[in-house]
């Protein structure tokens, strides 16, 4: 999938608001639970920085901007991979392994010596079908 940044400067101030709040309480709880010791103002002041910048020239954002989505859309895409084959290989794959084993045909694929494999119509009452 193509990433499509979108080329707008109120996007870039967003996006430097938005870092600057998320990077402001991650200190902050970081601070809290002491695992980190460093000032507050040392992230605090950049961040702050960062707001003012793209409150005055948003357009010197962009290229922040452009790397942190470029990076997120190839991580997201990373993750997406792994998640869904850790997913199949410790969910899907047993499960499938134990009906097997169990001799369950949930979708009735063995094969039959039938002449036909046509199957009547389930017997539907009035209120199943009200149309």
């Amino acid at each position: 999938m193509k990433l499509r940044l979108k080329e707008n400067p109120r996007e870039w101030y967003k996006f430097a608001a938005l870092a600057s709040i998320f990077a402001g309480i991650a200190v902050l709880l970081l601070r809290r639970r002491g695992i980190v010791a460093i000032p507050l103002w040392t992230v605090l002041l950049p961040a702050v920085l960062a707001f003012a910048v793209g409150w005055v020239r948003p357009r010197w954002l962009r290229a922040i901007y452009r790397m942190a989505m470029t990076a997120s859309h190839r991580f997201g895409g990373v993750m997406g991979i792994l998640l869904l084959s850790l997913f199949f290989l410790l969910i899907v794959t047993p499960l499938g392994l134990l009906l097997r084993l169990s001799g369950k045909d949930l979708l009735n694929l063995k094969r039959t010596n039938a002449t036909t494999y046509w199957r009547t119509a389930k017997n539907q009452r009035e209120l199943e079908r009200l149309f």
